[in-house]
């Protein structure tokens, strides 16, 4: 498993991002970790993505290289659409990631089609030392 902490911006319900909030994970509660899809090594301006009812994104779009799952871990009770937090994302399939994962590295989250927010990697918390480059 691959863990990394990212600064994610949830783009608002006016933009065309999520209607609800997400809740955070509550066992006790049988709140489950939100698992949307990453997509690495999206070139182009975010604005390319836009539609007359949000942004709206395909695997078929030119330059795109790795789309992923995941879940986020949130430190907040909920994330509100149009809000910025600072998260733990988990990736249990490694593969093809290991390119983009350094500091920095700019991501899109995406539900369906639909791309609900955008992210920032800050930091590799966790990563299987078979994976390691050195």
């Amino acid at each position: 498993m691959i863990k990394i902490e990212a600064k994610v911006h949830f783009i608002s319900t006016e933009d065309g991002g999520r209607q609800s909030p997400i809740q955070k994970v509550k066992p006790e509660e049988n709140v489950r970790p939100y698992p949307p899809n990453f997509v690495f090594g999206y070139p182009h301006p975010m604005e390319k993505l836009k539609t007359n009812t949000g942004y709206k994104f395909s695997n078929n779009i030119e330059g795109v290289t790795k789309s992923i799952d995941g879940t986020v871990l949130f430190k907040e009770d909920f994330a509100y659409p149009g809000t910025t937090h600072i998260v733990e994302i988990n990736f249990r399939d490694t593969n093809y990631i290991d390119e983009f994962l350094k500091k920095d590295t700019f991501f899109l989250v995406r539900e369906g089609s639909r791309v609900v927010a955008t992210g920032k990697i800050l930091e590799i918390l966790e990563k299987p030392s078979l994976h390691n480059k050195d």
